[in-house]
């Protein structure tokens, strides 16, 4: 299945390129919810950074365990 393509410029902004490191387990992790919900692996972390996508409670409790930790 091809992922739609973001446009170059949404929300009023235009898109930047960053890098990120990740592990490929990571990698397939982003894959495998961006497949679920139809998007792209950009996509996925827009949205999540928007707060769009929310994360749920555990996966917040593990995050900031990890920043205090």
């Amino acid at each position: 299945m091809t992922k739609p393509k973001s446009k170059h410029r949404e929300h009023g902004e235009t898109k930047k390129q960053y890098s990120l490191g990740l592990t490929q387990t990571g990698v397939q992790g982003l894959d495998e919810k961006a497949s679920k919900l139809g998007v792209s692996r950009s996509q996925l972390i827009e949205m999540i950074g928007r707060g769009e996508i929310s994360l749920t409670s555990v996966d917040k409790q593990f995050l900031g365990e990890l920043l205090i930790g």
